[in-house]
């Protein structure tokens, strides 16, 4: 979570006294590369960003950009001089840790202060780098260096130099086994938390883990290489495991057996994810029988399951919350009718491609659980019908997702924007029926920050509306396949300066010189999908001058650019993926790439 400190904020020294005021968190950020936007441009991040309200309520002040002006650098200096800094934090901008910056924030921070570093998808750190981090700050409780190039040997020195480690995260790190994980568990025993998601870790580690670290809370292991026999002993050596969330999503070796020995054993289990696990119906019976204070599953894909899965969820567990069925091709609405008659405190309910469940389930669940605020209808037999009721009853709505609800119309959008004035994120995707007037009511939703809108007939007028009224709010903006708007509509965007994720491809109406005229407004860029336009060398060099916090970048079957293009991409300093066609890759552009880091999609034309 990020917010940002405005900087016409007092800088008066009582936001710093020299006592120890208990103050949760401050989060650093070095990017001193980063070009310093004016005063007026920072005012406007804060006062648009959607988590500044939550920052403060929570009494957290969060420091984001050192290098934005200097009265930012002064306020964060000041933290730091008072020894106030606790957590830092680099995940929003992680292209920009490097070993240097690394190196800089040890250098700026007293070691004895800090207890959280949070390197987000660290693939520009070293091993070298990250043991002098560990070296340096040796009373980290808290790790997160996703995505890392770190081995075994890495992940042992670090245990061994921070012992104190509470929570450890080392997603999609695929060189770490469960020889590191044994080293980690040998040195941590105090981990109440590990996130190892993705990553290559069998039994002996994951056994080891529980065998040392006897306070483990929460654990993540989804796509791991965990199987029954892994589950079976760490549960024979125990009555009762202290887990209260845990994923095994993707665990293709885990089973009925192991599902149902975990049950056994974990009665404080509050959230579970078991997405893409081929288990039973009387498997889901006796977890929802055994976990009684469970409140979260996710069933996604488990296509062995039926609407007896789904009714004894709903009756063995009516406190449930959220629940995600998505996938489950077997679900009809029987299934859904039960969780929305014995669930009635339902915050979030997810049926996306259930193909047989229609209006009778959705209205069930609109007239039964009003405190519903997210909801994936997504490719179900929706019409009006249920939409109408469902945003009639459900006003706490903040995130729905109705894409591929063919049958809806106008009425539905209407019902919508006129009772859920709450939602934030909003996806209307592949609805054909959908007319201007439809979209242009979109501009009455205040607190819109997300909108998919791909695959539509929206034409500029509405789209212009829209953006001139909430544009300035939008993080997230898909018009994919939009083919009803021009470059009209692209030079509007340039009122969307909070604008994070942008995807206009195949909409054959915009031409290259729209995009360029733009993209100096779209500064805060992170993906970028413009796939089979007609842009030219020209736009991608004012990519590189002006979108400096690009980290995705989609440019493939773009039939007018020239192998200039390739070769100035790799200049963006935070690309971090790339979508290029297949006859830009050379030799050399490959490996200018690779040690960039950044992962190369080939497209065909």
């Amino acid at each position: 979570t990020w917010g940002i400190i405005p900087p016409q904020l007092p800088m008066s020294i009582s936001l710093f006294p020299s006592t120890n005021t208990d103050i949760d968190a401050l989060i650093i950020s070095f990017l001193n590369n980063i070009p310093s936007p004016s005063n007026d441009a920072c005012v406007s991040i804060y006062e648009k960003h959607q988590l500044a309200a939550a920052c403060s309520e929570s009494h957290k002040i969060i420091f984001a950009l050192r290098g934005v002006c200097k009265r930012w650098k002064q306020l964060i200096d000041q933290s730091i001089s008072y020894g106030l800094i606790k957590h830092v934090c680099m995940r929003r901008f992680y292209p920009f840790a490097t070993d240097e910056r690394v190196r800089t924030m040890m250098q700026q921070i007293p070691p004895n202060k800090v207890k959280g570093i949070d390197l987000g998808h660290a693939t520009r750190v070293s091993s070298a780098a990250l043991i002098d981090l560990a070296t340096h700050f040796k009373a980290l409780n808290r790790l997160e260096i996703d995505s890392s190039s770190i081995d075994d040997a890495t992940l042992s020195q670090i245990a061994v130099k921070c012992p104190s480690l509470t929570f450890l995260a080392i997603e999609h790190c695929n060189n770490i086994t469960s020889v590191g994980i044994t080293q980690l568990a040998s040195n941590c025993r105090l981990l109440r938390g590990f996130n190892g998601r993705d990553c290559p870790i069998g039994d002996d580690g994951i056994v080891a883990l529980y065998s040392n670290c006897r306070s483990l809370t929460t654990l993540n292991l989804v796509h791991s290489a965990i199987t029954n026999a892994g589950i079976t002993q760490i549960c024979s050596q125990t009555t009762a495991l202290p887990l209260v969330t845990l994923s095994l999503g993707g665990c293709s070796s885990v089973t009925d057996d192991g599902v149902l020995a975990l049950a056994a054993v974990c009665p404080s289990l509050t959230s579970l994810y078991l997405w893409e696990l081929f288990i039973s119906d009387s498997t889901v019976d006796t977890i929802t029988t055994k976990c009684k204070k469970l409140q979260l599953l996710d069933l996604e894909e488990c296509s062995l399951l039926t609407d007896a899965a789904v009714k004894a969820v709903a009756m063995n567990r009516p406190e449930m919350l959220s629940i995600n069925l998505s996938c489950c091709d077997q679900m009809t609405d029987e299934a859904i009718k039960s969780i929305a008659f014995h669930c009635r405190n339902l915050t979030a309910i997810e049926i996306e491609s259930c193909d047989n469940v229609c209006d009778e389930g959705i209205r069930e669940i609109a007239s039964n659980c009003p405190q519903l605020t997210i909801a994936n209808f997504r490719g179900v037999l929706a019409t009006d019908v249920s939409v109408r009721e469902l945003a009639a009853k459900c006003p706490l709505l903040e995130d729905l997702q109705l894409a591929e609800c063919e049958q809806i119309s106008d009425e539905s959008v209407f019902a919508l924007t006129e009772n859920c004035k709450r939602l934030t994120s909003l996806n209307l995707g592949h609805c054909g029926r959908l007319t201007d007037a439809a979209f242009a009511a979109l501009a009455t939703l205040s607190n819109i920050r997300s909108l998919f809108l791909w695959s539509t007939q929206i034409g500029d007028d509405s789209l212009i509306s829209i953006i001139t009224a909430i544009g300035h709010q939008l993080l997230t903006l898909d018009l994919q396949d939009c083919c009803n708007i021009s470059s009209a509509s692209i030079r509007a965007l340039g009122t969307c300066h909070s604008l994070t994720a942008l995807d206009i491809s195949h909409c054959s109406r915009i031409c290259s010189k729209s995009i360029e005229l733009v993209l100096p407004s779209l500064f805060n860029l992170i993906d970028l999908e413009l796939d089979s336009l007609l842009i030219t060398d020209s736009t991608i060099q004012s990519l590189v001058r002006n979108c400096h916090h690009l980290c995705t970048l989609n440019v493939g079957r773009c039939p007018l650019l020239t192998a200039r293009s390739a070769q100035i991409i790799p200049e963006i300093p935070c690309l971090s993926m790339v979508g290029v066609r297949s006859d830009w890759v050379t030799p050399e552009i490959r490996k200018i790439l690779d040690d960039r880091h950044v992962r190369v999609i080939v497209s065909d034309m």
